[in-house]
Parts: structure tokens; C-alpha cells; sequence
């Protein structure tokens, strides 16, 4: 509530103190006497701060990043091995492509820039690495299924 005090060009101790609808205010009352363009300014102040905050916070909510586009990569590499050396040949693409979904919804990505990424370039990286890896492939399978596999049982 601002305090506007009435201007009547003489200097005086004694001053009527009134609200801005007019109504005169008990002496007893503390009462903050603050300009109305100084209120107005901490108003202005306040809002442009609330704003840039929110603005902010909204800015966290970017697209898949690269990071995040790797991991990806990573777990298609994980199903595609599953698939082609495991004897998962029963996995359908399309039961792959939900479960990659649904990881990034678990993880709150943002998949609009999907695009934009190699992703196939990234996967067949992925898929060289994790073949690559010097352990037998029975264990490797075995590791992978265990770790993965579960995914799967979300998106059905």
C-alpha cells in the first residue's frame, strides 16, 4: 500500500496522512510513506527480475544436447549388438525406437533437434566401441541383456 501525502505548498509538522482511496489514516498507525514513483520503479524492478528468472528457468528445457545424443547413440549401439550378436534377432525396430523414446521421456529430453544430429554416424561408433570391448561376447551379451533388456518391458 503507498502512502501518498497531499501537497499544500507550506511547510508544517503536522501533515494528514492519506491512503490512496481518499481516506484519512489514524495517527497511531505505522505507516511506510513511499513515493508513488519510486513504487512504481521497485514495481518495474520487481518484474523485469521475475521475468529474467523465469525466462531462465524455461531456458534449461533445451533441445537434446550432444551429451545427451551420444547416450543415445550408446543404447541403440546396446540393442542393435543385442539384435545382430546376441540372438535377440526377435527385437523389431520399432520395439527399439519406443524404448529409446520412452529412456529420453524418463530423462526429460527434448527430442525436437533430433534431427540434427548424425545419429547414424554416432551409433555405428557406438557399435565399433562396444565390439570392440575384450571380453568374450557370451559375457558381453549376458552384461548387456541384463543391463538393458528390462527397458524394453516399459514400452510394451
Amino acid at each position: 500500500m503507498s502512502i501518498v501525502l497531499p501537497l499544500t505548498g507550506r511547510s508544517s509538522r503536522r501533515h494528514n496522512l492519506i491512503d490512496n482511496n481518499g481516506r484519512r489514516l489514524a495517527r497511531s498507525v505505522l505507516t511506510f510513506i513511499f513515493f508513488k514513483p519510486l513504487v512504481e520503479a521497485m514495481k518495474t524492478f520487481f518484474r523485469t527480475v521475475l521475468f529474467g528468472s523465469l525466462i531462465a528457468v524455461c531456458a534449461n528445457s533445451y533441445a537434446l544436447s550432444e551429451s545427451e545424443a551420444e547416450d543415445m547413440a550408446d543404447l541403440t549401439a546396446v540393442f542393435v549388438f543385442l539384435k545382430n550378436d546376441c540372438g535377440y534377432q526377435n527385437l523389431s525396430n520399432g520395439q527399439i525406437r519406443r524404448a529409446l523414446v520412452f529412456f529420453a521421456q524418463q530423462n526429460q529430453w527434448d527430442l525436437s533437434n533430433y534431427d540434427t544430429f548424425d545419429m547414424k554416424a554416432l551409433g555405428e561408433d557406438s557399435y565399433r566401441d562396444l565390439s570392440g570391448i575384450g571380453i568374450p561376447v557370451a559375457k558381453k551379451c549376458k552384461a548387456l541383456a541384463r543391463d538393458s533388456l528390462s527397458l524394453l518391458a516399459y514400452v510394451k
